[in-house]
């Protein structure tokens, strides 16, 4: 894990906001001096590598998907 710049967590809220996204995997490359790039967005991507997200990914999916919101 690692932790996300405030710019670039406040820029991925504003393209969720934008695009009426409910979830998307946002793929980033980091430079050696610590400049963030995006270079996809995903609207099913993958999450269950990260085995603490596994969980809580899944059950907030599903619950959209069932017109449930936490």
């Amino acid at each position: 894990m690692c932790r996300v710049p405030d710019k670039i967590a406040q820029g991925v809220r504003g393209l969720a906001d934008t695009f009426k996204l409910h979830y998307a995997a946002l793929d980033f490359l980091v430079d050696g001096d610590g400049e963030w790039f995006l270079v996809d967005v995903n609207p099913n991507g993958q999450f269950g590598f990260v085995p603490d997200l596994q969980e809580p990914v899944t059950r907030a999916l599903a619950d959209l998907l069932e017109g449930r919101s936490r």
